[in-house]
């Protein structure tokens, strides 16, 4: 090759080949155009100085330039061929592997379920969004668009299941939003309400304060609701204005059929309600004036009644059943003796906040006594009578002295007691009135060594008196201890009670034998113990317990022992 004088060489020597168009089918060798490519070996003498090269060596450069330019343009082509051919494969093969996910999906197993267990399925799912028994409007928004998303079949199910579309929360957060997305919200409780529940029951809960930023919107889903009032089966309103735009689309002799629970936790007008001839539950709250009244023309099937508020019930509840309560909870801040005579059915009273008593009672048929409230004028225990009591349930400090004359009066078969005070040793733990008792629930401040000896099978020489006391509580299967203070040798004291009423290792079945009998009365096991200490135990305490709940007498079946010891918010259980 010659080099010509202020020029660089250039060798135009083959370095590779770029891929050809076709491969022969007869010998297997590439054909088709072949693209060379010059190999430019390193810079020449002229590009390491500042030198003009000549006319020659210019007039060379152009002609390998134009070469080079030729070169690259149909390596160019042949990049954007081979890329459309890439893109045409890769399309390609994105379409077989879909086809092929779906031909693999024919057998899936979850295919094999029929349609009434994936109802139960989605049911379930649907159940651990639930709070209170309803599901707010956003999860359930949120949860239906992921099960309709997953295929056709789940979709139809879906659709065409009524009872996933009838428990609703309608608060005024949906409406605090901006409008799209409040109107979005507005457009799917009506179409849970009115078309995708069918004619199943619906039970609704309105938890708005305000209209929010879309009133109009609100009112909207409130007709829709009004509209399918036949249909109403739990109905929980705990505002006034939305009850009063509520109440002012039903017409007045509607009949509530389906309506089963109805809790009005505040009212700023007069209601009432045709008929209603399946109400079981209904809840008054907060009345705005004591002029309101509430009507129930026709409820044969109400037996709870729940009252909230300060007001007067005897006037304003009007034509109101009183002789068909069976269970009533009060949180009212007035005199209820008037009440309890118009209810001769009560089996079961809870009272709690400032209960007011005036006069004495005897309530014939009660079973279950729950009071967390002060009482004025006169103790509610000192006054009453429960000849069928059997659970009793003291949260605030009762006198128990007058607790044990109460159940004596009584001369009731009491069951079940929790006790939130100290029991005296002496008086307490031997009271004939507890020796029925079942279930025993404590909580007092203090921990004292001697409850435990004394509840101890072997501890009935801690009695005295000529005549020999059966044991404590020989019925006693179920025991919750819960002790605030430190007191000490609690875990041997503990767990010498437990094995002395736990049953023997071996031992088939937890029912009292006739050889456990002892003075003409049944001696029965423990069942379930819960412990809670209200102190951290040391290491070689909290070891002790640690070593006993592993013992074959806890593991043994049919037998549940849990002690937890420490401060509030640092509890934990031995394990």
């Amino acid at each position: 090759m010659t080099v010509l004088a202020g020029t660089f060489p250039i060798p135009m020597n083959i370095d590779f080949i770029i891929a050809p168009h076709e491969i022969c089918h007869s010998c297997a060798n590439p054909s088709g155009p072949k693209f060379y490519l010059t190999n430019l070996r390193g810079p020449s003498a002229i590009h390491r100085n500042n030198s003009f090269p000549n006319e020659s060596a210019r007039e060379l450069a152009v002609s390998h330039v134009t070469e080079i330019e030729s070169e690259l343009t149909q390596i160019d082509e042949e990049i954007v061929r081979l890329q459309r051919s890439l893109s045409t494969l890769q399309q390609r093969r994105d379409t077989l592997d879909r086809y092929r996910t779906q031909e693999q999906s024919l057998f899936a197993p979850i295919r094999k379920l029929p349609e009434d267990l994936l109802q139960h399925l989605f049911l379930t799912c649907q159940r651990t969004l639930e709070e209170d028994g309803y599901i707010s409007v956003s999860k359930q928004s949120t949860f239906v668009r992921t099960i309709t998303q997953v295929c056709a079949y789940w979709r139809f199910v879906a659709y065409h299941f009524p009872l996933l579309w009838t428990k609703l929360r309608i608060s005024d957060c949906s409406f605090y939003t901006p409008v799209k997305k409040a109107t979005t919200m507005a457009h799917f409780i009506e179409a849970c309400v009115e078309n995708l529940s069918s004619n199943a029951p619906l039970s609704i809960e309105f938890d708005g304060a305000v209209a929010g930023n879309c009133p109009s919107l609100l009112e909207h889903c409130i007709q829709a609701m009004a509209r399918c009032s036949h249909r109403w089966e739990n109905i929980v309103i705990e505002n006034s204005r939305l009850m009063e735009t509520l109440m002012d689309y039903i017409p007045t002799d509607t009949s509530f059929n389906s309506l089963r629970t109805l809790d009005l936790a505040e009212m700023n007008r007069s209601v009432s309600f045709f008929s209603a001839p399946n109400l079981t539950h209904f809840t008054v709250g907060k009345l705005r004036s004591p002029a309101l009244r509430i009507s129930l023309q026709n409820a044969p099937s109400l037996t709870n009644l729940s009252l909230h508020g300060t007001f007067h019930p005897l006037t304003t509840l009007v034509n109101f059943p009183w002789t068909q309560i069976t269970h009533f909870i009060c949180r009212i801040n007035e005199d209820i003796s008037l009440i309890l005579q118009n209810m001769p059915n009560l089996i079961s009273l809870e009272l709690n906040g400032h209960i007011k008593i005036t006069e004495s009672a005897t309530l014939p048929h009660l079973q279950s006594l729950k009071i967390n409230s002060h009482m004025e004028h006169k103790n509610a225990l000192e006054v009453w009578t429960a000849p069928c009591l059997q659970t009793l349930h003291l949260e605030q400090h009762f006198d128990f002295a007058t607790t044990m004359l109460f159940v004596g009066r009584s001369r009731c078969p009491l069951l079940e007691l929790t006790y939130t005070h100290h029991i005296p040793v002496v008086e307490g733990w031997k009271s004939e009135e507890l020796w029925r008792v079942r279930n025993l629930s404590i909580r007092q401040p203090r921990c004292v060594v001697e409850d435990l000896r004394l509840l101890t099978r072997n501890g009935r020489h801690c009695y005295s008196g000529p005549i020999p006391f059966d044991p404590v509580l020989p019925q006693l299967e179920v025991l919750n201890l819960h002790y605030w203070d430190y007191s000490a040798n609690v875990p041997i004291e503990l767990i010498s009670m437990l094995t002395s009423r736990l049953p023997p290792v071996g031992q088939e079945g937890i029912a009292c034998l006739p050889a456990q009998q002892e003075f003409g009365r049944e001696m029965r096991y423990l069942k379930s113990v819960n412990v809670l200490l209200s102190w951290e135990l040391n290491n070689e305490d909290a070891g002790t317990l640690r070593n006993f709940l592993y013992s074959p007498v806890i593991q043994q079946p049919g037998v549940e022992v849990v002690i937890r010891h420490g401060y509030e918010g640092g509890i934990f259980p031995l394990e």
